[in-house]
This record gives C-alpha cells, structure tokens and sequence, in this order.
C-alpha cells in the first residue's frame, strides 16, 4: 500500500514540475494543446496496443465484462446525479450544461490511465482501456449533445474513428486471436507509448500554471463549484465501494474506482469554448477538482485496498 502511495506522490510531482516550468516560462503558451493531441493521437494509442498485445484466456474475458459491467453503472450513477443536481438549480443554461458535465465527465484518458499505469503496469493500462470504452462513446456523443443540442451536428465518424477507440478495438482483436504483433512493431509502438504518463502529467502541470488567482478565488466562493468537487471526487467514486466486498479480484475494483475518482475533465472547458458556455466556471471546475484530486484519489485507493485487505478473502 506504502508502495503505492510513494508512485502516487511520484506522479503529482511530474505534474508539480510541468507547473514550474510553465510558470518559469520554460514551456510555452499552448503547450498543453499540443501535449493533449500528442498523448491522444499517437502515445496514447501506442500504450494501448502495446498493453493489449497478448494472448488471454477465458478469465481475462471474464474480467473484460465485469468491467464493461462497472463502467456503465458508475456512468449511469454519474448521470443521474448530474442530471437531478442540474435541474434543483436555478442556473442559467450556458452555466447549467457546464455544471452537469464537469460532474458527469472525468478525466479518464490522461490522470486515469496515468494512476492505473503508475500503480498497476501494462495490466493497468488494459483494464483502463476496455473501462473507458463505454466513456469514451458517452463523452462524444451526449457530451457534444449536451452542449450544441440541435444547433450543430458531429459525425459519427468521430465516435468510432478516433485513435483512443481504434487502438482499443484493434488491441481486442489482437487478444483474441492467436495473431501477435511482430516484435520490431512491438518494440517502435513500445517506445513511442513509454512517454505518456509522464506527458500527460506535465500538461496537467501545464493547465493548473495558467490559473488566474482572482478568478479561482472568486469561483471558489459559489457552492456549485465545491457541489461538483464533492459530486466528481467523493460521492460518485464511493458509489463503487460495495462491488470491492463482492468476489472480484482487487485489480478491477482498483481500477475502476481510480478511474472513476479522476477529476473533471478538460473535454468540458474544450467544449465549452466550441459550442458556447461558461468557459470561466468550466476552466475553474477542472482546475478545483484536479488540485482536490491530488488528496481524494490517494484517498480512495487506500479505502479501496483497506476494505479488500480487511473485509474481503478473494
């Protein structure tokens, strides 16, 4: 458990560097834009073929289902509460689809994928990947939704032909058959995977540098903002603590509730510049809940592995 705590800390403080350097003026402005196409287009992707690039057996499918199981009921718990919360408030309509998305959105593709690779290896990475598929199908469909309505269109072309899903489907379709990648494949896409974790933390550094203090502070003061934090962190995550006492082996509650108790994601703020809303208060909900973030998913991992050491014989 120390272990874990001490690639936890290492983690946050790749993030801590990229802060510095950003503040420093050591990277330059649109640093994290060009970090996020990097990590998403090409890293990324070579992370997930690379972890899925191997042979299973009947368990692992097994797994890969309790997984899809998981993912869509914390989404759906996500999403109901998002919903009910949004439509208690009287919030106008721009601030309204932000507040509801910073709740419903996690950041899964970078602090997701960068927990479960820090704590849990290629392994880790596998199960984020077959996790986030549901996500991923959610946040480009309904999120795009949420924010153009009947205003604009996307093409499904996006859904289902971005790298992130490709190299998923194309990595199952490698589990599956007894086809492997060639080894010198293997080792290029090996290589160019290896820098994402890092990457991905340097520009949540690089994003939290560009805050402006007067603005975080006069956010801080609206009780929506600390709702999503406590919602995003605390109440949705905790919603899968009882699967940890079912018999199911640790690594995927682990995973699943990692990547559940990521912090809002940037998407949000993306989409709200795009399709028109409360860029402010979307920029302000991603940066509280990723600074939060550094203490609940800690948090969470320990309450998951305290409840599985002490309650649960798997």
């Amino acid at each position: 458990m120390w272990m874990a705590g001490t690639e936890l800390i290492i983690l946050y403080g790749i993030g801590l560097i990229g802060f510095v350097a950003k503040r420093s003026g050591w990277l330059p402005q649109q640093t994290e834009q060009v970090l996020a196409l990097l990590i998403l287009n090409l890293t990324l992707p070579c992370l997930i073929l690379t972890s899925m690039n191997l042979s299973v057996g009947l368990h692992i499918l097994l797994d890969f289902f309790v997984l899809f199981l998981l993912s869509g009921y914390a989404l759906l718990t996500a999403y109901l509460l998002s919903l009910g919360i949004k439509k208690r408030t009287k919030l106008e309509e721009s601030r309204g689809v932000v507040y509801q998305s910073l709740m419903l959105f996690g950041n899964q593709g970078f602090i997701g994928y960068a927990v479960c690779y820090a704590l849990f290896q290629e392994q880790g990475v596998m199960y984020a990947a077959i996790f986030n598929l549901l996500y991923l199908l959610l946040i480009w469909t309904y999120g795009i939704y949420l924010f153009a309505g009947v205003k604009h269109s996307f093409r499904l072309r996006e859904v289902f032909f971005n790298p992130g899903i490709l190299a998923t489907m194309f990595g199952l379709l490698i589990m599956i058959t007894p086809v492997q990648l060639p080894e010198i494949v293997n080792g290029v896409l090996t290589y160019l995977g290896m820098p994402t974790i890092p990457l991905a933390m340097l520009m949540i550094g690089s994003i939290l540098a560009d805050l402006k203090w007067q603005e975080f502070t006069q956010v801080c003061k609206n009780l929506h903002t600390w709702v999503v934090v406590v919602v995003r962190l605390l109440i949705i995550p905790l919603g899968l603590i009882p699967f940890t006492f079912l018999s199911i082996p640790s690594t995927l509650t682990a995973v699943a509730l990692l990547i559940t108790a990521a912090p809002s994601a940037p998407t949000v703020f993306l989409y709200a510049q795009k399709y028109g809303g409360d860029v402010s208060f979307a920029a302000i909900g991603v940066t509280l809940t990723t600074i939060v973030s550094i203490v609940t998913i800690p948090l969470m991992y320990f309450l998951h592995q305290f409840v599985h050491q002490y309650f649960v014989t798997v």
